[in-house]
């Protein structure tokens, strides 16, 4: 049995980093590049070999450390969004087991409470949809300790967090919060048909669970993790890499693993398009809206929650909150609806006695805040000086 674990102790560097680069050779990564050298680069490669090294080498982590989840989004199925999941995975656990997302928080929590008690070390989300924003999810990546309610009983546990986060979907769009927890693997595909697409690899999760080539990839994973503790452990910040907030010591840890390993900076910021997270480009779009009333002598503006909800619906901003009883081109939101738009305006447009919300848009800044409460309440829009 001991000698199922032992690893190929002779590949070089070179040759781990390159069988890796092969495996993922014909995937369709939204962002390849050929670097100055002339190697095929692409920054969703180093986050798919962070989210190996997240599994291969968990044990490195301090006790305490948070770890970032990874989402993997895709502009059309059958681009193999999920079968890099489960290469991420698979080679460390030899089966993965896929969860659902449910539409609310509450059922996402009973799920992630059982994976919990069982001590598991990831949780994966297939093929999501829509919306993905869930307290409970982004709570899950920052909480090294786990406390919640054992189902159906009056009682409550808590168990230490082991779980990395995995997220699949096509087209998806995620909170800020769940955006900045995450680092995020984009794909494309060009064809119109899926069915056309073709590669010359052929990899599937019979190929994954022949012990054979889950020795292989976990080899070339043990090289690399060998080698850089022999070259004195370089953290990402040796590579010049910023950390992610919050994260810092994952960070150092992954980021330096995958750039010693010549795949570059998992820890890059996905553009905000690709990243999918729609929240932020929503609320930029609404304060661009909201200020183009301004004139020389006009700089400032207020506006009721009705006004607001109305200028979202004729945008198409928020659209996954916006649900109603539409007439004659305006909207009646309902009352969960109403709940939902009035947390978020309260998030990204704090009281004016606070300072509010300050945004750069194209040739100046403006102020969102607001006053008063319900009823009452007022939102403002101000442009500022260009020096404050």
């Amino acid at each position: 049995m001991s000698k199922t674990y032992e690893y190929d102790e002779t590949l070089t560097l070179e040759e781990a980093s390159a069988y890796l680069r092969q495996l993922y050779c014909e995937f369709p990564f939204a962002d390849w590049y050929v670097d100055d050298a002339g190697v095929k680069q692409s920054r969703s490669l180093a986050v798919q070999i962070a989210a190996m090294m997240s599994q291969f080498a968990v044990g490195m982590l301090p006790k305490m450390a948070s770890r970032m989840g990874f989402i993997y989004s895709a502009n059309s199925q059958r681009s193999g969004k999920t079968l890099l999941a489960k290469m991420a995975l698979m080679p460390v656990h030899g089966t993965v087991a896929a969860q659902t997302w449910n539409s609310t928080d509450d059922e996402i929590r009973k799920v992630v409470d059982a994976q919990a008690i069982e001590g598991k070390s990831y949780i994966l989300f297939d093929n999501c949809r829509g919306f993905l924003g869930s307290p409970t999810v982004e709570a899950l990546m920052t909480s090294p300790q786990w406390t919640g309610r054992v189902l159906g009983k009056s009682k409550t546990f808590s168990v230490r967090n082991f779980m990395t986060v995995f997220i699949t979907g096509n087209d998806c769009t995620v909170s800020t919060d769940m955006s900045y927890r995450c680092l995020t693997v984009d794909l494309f595909v060009q064809e119109a048909e899926v069915q056309n697409r073709q590669t010359s690899v052929l990899l599937d999760e019979v190929w994954l669970a022949e012990w054979s080539n889950r020795h292989k990839i976990l080899s070339c994973l043990w090289t690399i993790v060998r080698l850089w503790s022999a070259a004195g452990a370089p953290t990402a910040t040796t590579f010049g890499i910023k950390l992610p907030l919050g994260f810092e010591t994952w960070g150092e840890l992954m980021g330096g693993l995958v750039a010693f390993a010549g795949f570059g900076n998992c820890l890059e910021r996905a553009p905000v398009k690709a990243a999918g997270d729609r929240e932020k480009m929503d609320i930029n779009s609404l304060v661009t809206e909201l200020a183009k009333v301004f004139t020389p002598t006009r700089l400032r503006e207020e506006y009721k929650f009705d006004e607001i909800v109305q200028i979202c619906f004729t945008e198409e901003l928020f659209t996954w909150m916006m649900e109603g009883r539409e007439r004659e081109g305006t909207i009646e939101l309902n009352s969960e609806s109403k709940s939902r738009l009035g947390k978020l305006m309260k998030r990204y447009a704090p009281e004016i006695e606070r300072g509010g919300r300050v945004f750069s848009l194209e040739g100046m800044k403006v102020r969102f805040a607001c006053r008063g409460s319900n009823r009452h309440r007022r939102y403002i829009v101000e442009a500022l000086p260009p020096d404050e």
